[in-house]
């Protein structure tokens, strides 16, 4: 979701480093960044 919505290149550098770094924060810290507007669904 990151990679589209960020409009995110897999060959630049900086956006790996920064895709890298949302993994990690997804797996095993606070959480990943959200894209802009983006709602969860509901849990009904």
């Amino acid at each position: 979701m990151l990679i589209n919505e960020k409009h995110l290149r897999l060959v630049d550098p900086e956006h790996k480093a920064y895709l890298a770094a949302q993994m990690e924060a997804f797996f095993f810290g606070e959480g990943a960044d959200q894209p802009d507007g983006w709602v969860a669904p509901n849990a009904d």
